[in-house]
């Protein structure tokens, strides 16, 4: 049975080590990417919630504009 050498099993892990520092560098720009695109997406849901917010209160202000017309009318 061929055992490694101590610089073939340091080479070895020396390859791995920078094998493995690449996968990191790539979750961590992973990552970053999603926190981002999250702060886009809460930002989304907030415009949402206000456009929505504000659709009800145009819909409550047309309603008593339209319930004042009718008492005026009477």
């Amino acid at each position: 049975m061929n055992q490694p050498t101590a610089a073939q099993s340091a080479e070895s892990l020396l390859r791995e080590d920078a094998e493995l520092a690449v996968v990191v560098a790539n979750l961590a720009d992973q990552l970053e990417v999603a926190r981002e695109r999250r702060k886009v997406v809460r930002a989304a849901l907030e415009g949402v919630r206000l456009g929505q917010a504000l659709a009800g209160e145009i819909a409550q202000a047309a309603q008593a504009q339209k319930a004042a017309e009718t008492v005026d009318a009477e």
